[in-house]
């Protein structure tokens, strides 16, 4: 595990109040994990070694923004937009 996702998992256990509730945690973040794991490797090579915190602004997305940012990306020419445009759906 990552230092973001067991910083995520410490969070969601304060949430989560069932075992059930946490299993069904733990399985959507697997499903998650892959999606994230490509669009990180995606911003990489893209656009050079992803920053701790882009990392984490990217995780703490829903993952239909993710998905939106997999379609977007090559749509931008520098990262800086690509920032831009996670800044203005994050808030």
């Amino acid at each position: 595990m990552s230092y973001v996702e067991i910083e995520l998992l410490g969070e969601a256990l304060f949430k989560l109040a069932s075992e059930t509730a946490l299993r069904s945690w733990l399985y959507e973040r697997g499903l998650r994990r892959g999606v994230e794991k490509i669009v990180l490797s995606q911003i990489n090579r893209r656009f050079g070694t992803v920053s701790l915190d882009l990392e984490k602004q990217i995780r703490r997305l829903p993952i239909e923004r993710v998905e939106a940012l997999a379609e977007r990306l090559f749509d931008f020419e520098e990262e800086g937009a690509m920032i831009n445009w996670l800044n203005e759906i994050s808030g």
